[in-house]
């Protein structure tokens, strides 16, 4: 048992180390996707189809996507092409990426149902702005 406790001690700041940096990463993605997938919800339900249907192409691929791939597409392949980016900068890309992608899905069809309930709830109301929740 001895043995466990020295070993565990020599370990413990590399767990540390990791389980900041992976709150780090969590937090700084999680803004990013939250401003992205709001962007996209916008685009897709601006009701112009030149900015809605590249949109949704867009999400619908990226949705189709192991996230694992993006993540090794962005670190592995894009400085090929010139563009370097640190093993945190490309965790936080991928996953903003990917779900951004999602939360845009999720708020576009948020919206839509919420429009739907309050044209069907209060009728022509609805079109006037005096709907009622």
């Amino acid at each position: 048992m001895n043995t466990f406790a020295t070993r565990a001690a020599e370990y413990l700041p590399l767990l540390l180390n990791g389980l900041w940096l992976t709150i780090a990463i969590t937090l700084a993605s999680l803004a990013l996707a939250t401003v992205l997938g709001l962007t996209w919800a916008l685009l897709r339900t601006s009701g112009i189809k030149a900015l809605a249907l590249p949109t949704r192409i867009f999400v619908e691929c990226v949705r189709g996507i192991p996230i694992l791939v993006v993540l090794f597409y962005i670190y592995f392949v894009m400085p090929d092409i010139g563009i370097d980016l640190t093993a945190f900068q490309a965790g936080v890309a991928g996953l903003a990426l990917t779900y951004s992608c999602y939360i845009g899905e999720t708020l576009s069809k948020t919206s839509w149902r919420v429009r739907s309930m309050c044209c069907a709830r209060t009728g022509t109301r609805c079109a006037t702005g005096r709907a009622n929740f």
